[in-house]
């Protein structure tokens, strides 16, 4: 990877001036924790026209009216860890986003990156999934798009951001009070600094007889394609919370992710390791004992 030149932007409409006119294909560069990487394992011979936007504070804004939460795309990950506002709105952004890398590299990499890069092993991606998360990107002639997470990416490491266009922010609807219960859990090799061999988000709603109003599944590394696992959690709803109920549910997320990516050779352990760690999960958000 090469860069042909290198703009620093301060302002949206600034940014997008600069892609309009570059010379080459546009790299959008904020946190460079991936670019990084890339740069000390080699890449390719491709020239690119790099503009940063990590100055651009426009891209950094929170903001919430009590229903609707905000995230800029340009907010880094330290702080998102640390938000209140957030976790209590979310449940397990905050929580997701303080396991990912190490803190040299969540005070770098921000929430847009981590969602553009498209990257299996994301730690936001299934949070956002199951929180129905909405994507907001601008183009250069000024046009606005919004996208729900769930239809963003088109395949492994792909996504629907066309050309022109830049990811500025992020939207869901506050959870706060809303009776849910949420939880997030990541397999990893090691205790720091290392990448999701598995990740799972849960949200649950339970009415007062234990019967499941609302359950929402994502599991990071786990589809070809970031995605929910919508049969299981129609399965669930109206069904009320168990033990059998939960056992089958685990079940069927393992099947699932089968069924979807067919046999591979992670098959044999990413399988069991979903169906336990489910189980674990769901009992963990209704109060079930295991």
């Amino acid at each position: 990877m090469k860069f042909n030149t290198y703009q620093k932007s301060k302002t949206i409409a600034e940014t997008l001036v600069y892609i309009q006119a570059a010379s080459c294909r546009p790299l959008i560069l904020n946190g460079g924790t991936d670019l990084m990487i890339e740069q000390h394992v080699g890449g390719s011979e491709e020239e690119f026209s790099c503009i940063d936007i990590s100055s651009v504070q426009e891209l950094k804004e929170f903001s919430t009216d009590g229903a609707e939460v905000y995230i800029g795309a340009g907010m880094l990950l330290g702080e998102i860890a640390k938000h209140e506002e957030i976790r209590r709105t979310s449940l397990v952004l905050d929580y997701a986003a303080g396991q990912v890398g190490s803190p040299q590299i969540r005070n770098r990499g921000t929430i847009g990156g981590n969602i553009i890069t498209a990257a299996q092993c994301s730690d936001t991606i299934p949070v956002l999934l199951t929180l129905d998360a909405v994507l907001h990107l601008m183009g250069v002639d000024g046009s606005t798009r919004d996208v729900k997470i769930g239809d963003f990416f088109t395949g492994p490491k792909q996504t629907d951001i066309r050309e022109g266009e830049l990811l500025t922010g992020i939207s869901y609807q506050s959870l706060e009070g809303k009776g849910y219960t949420g939880r997030f859990f990541k397999l990893i090799r090691r205790e720091a600094v290392a990448k999701s061999r598995l990740n799972f988000s849960l949200l649950m709603k339970l009415q007062d007889d234990l019967t499941i109003e609302d359950v929402r599944i994502a599991v990071g590394s786990a589809l070809s394609v970031p995605d929910r696992f919508s049969p299981v959690e129609q399965a669930l709803v109206g069904k009320r919370a168990g033990n059998e109920v939960f056992h089958a549910a685990a079940g069927m997320c393992a099947d699932y992710v089968l069924e979807v990516t067919g046999n591979r050779w992670s098959t044999p352990y990413k399988q069991p390791v979903i169906r336990d760690v489910m189980y674990r999960l769901l009992c963990q958000c209704s109060g079930i004992k295991e």
